[in-house]
Formats: C-alpha cells, structure tokens, sequence
C-alpha cells in the first residue's frame, strides 16, 4: 500500500564485486545488500537490527537504526503515542521470528 501511496520506492541493488568492497563477505546475502543498498542510495540511515552487521556498517560510515530504534523515533515525532509503543514491543516479544533481545526490549 505504500508503494501505491508513492510513501515508499522500490529500488534494485547493484551486487557486483566492485560495488561490494569494504563489505564482509561472511555476512548472509541480505545482510550485505542492505549496506550495500545503503551506501549506493546515500541513505541518512540503514536499517539494521543485526549486531554483526550494523557493527560493518558502522565501520562503513553508515548511519544505523535498528526497529527499536525506528519505533522510538516514531514515539518522540508523536507518530505512536506511549500504548502503541507498548503495543508494537509486546508484539515483538511474542513472536519467534524476530531475534530481537527480550531484554533490550523491555530497556528501551
């Protein structure tokens, strides 16, 4: 839907070995086109939540969030009010496919 609404664009990632250097080829494929997308967009941030690989993406000179960090964000542009905070935690705490850190999650 927001493709439709024109609120996001959908954009290819060049994956050549020239355009990849710099970026540690141990990281799973998505990890790596998410820096390398970063990087070939100029992005003010990359969307990160892996530590491994916000931590190359650091050393890159990449800005990074994480989805915490994204729904924080939200939170102090009065987008989410304080429950729907809650709400959207609670959510990643229950689910088994989001590796998030239960505990940074109640931290934050």
């Amino acid at each position: 839907m927001a493709v439709a609404r024109h609120e996001l664009t959908v954009v290819g990632v060049k994956m050549t070995e020239t355009s990849t250097a710099g970026i540690e080829p141990s990281l799973h494929l998505g990890q790596r086109a998410g820096i390398q997308l970063a990087r070939q967009e100029a992005a003010d941030w990359a969307l990160l939540d892996d530590q491994l690989t916000r931590e190359q993406a650091l050393e890159l000179g990449l800005h990074v969030k994480g989805t915490l960090g994204v729904i924080v964000e939200a939170f102090r542009r009065r987008q989410l009010v304080a429950e729907e905070v809650e709400l959207v935690f609670q959510a990643i705490l229950d689910r088994d496919d989001i590796w998030i850190s239960d505990a940074l999650v109640r931290r934050i």
